[in-house]
């Protein structure tokens, strides 16, 4: 509802997203897309979680 309000008043409608890759992150972009938002959309891989589960040596 707040967004509404925002696109009426002509307030800025554009963000910067953090994808993680799973599904909640892709599900909150496909909302503010549908609901006009122009997105940048950031994806990073972090050296202090390289975990993978195709790795023999993985500890979780």
């Amino acid at each position: 509802m707040m967004l509404r309000k925002m696109i009426e008043k002509g307030i800025n409608r554009s963000a910067e997203v953090l994808l993680s890759g799973g599904l909640d992150s892709t599900l909150a972009v496909k909302m503010m897309v549908d609901q006009g938002v122009e997105l940048t959309a950031i994806h990073f891989t972090s050296p202090f979680c390289n975990c993978s589960p195709r790795k023999a040596d993985c500890q979780q």
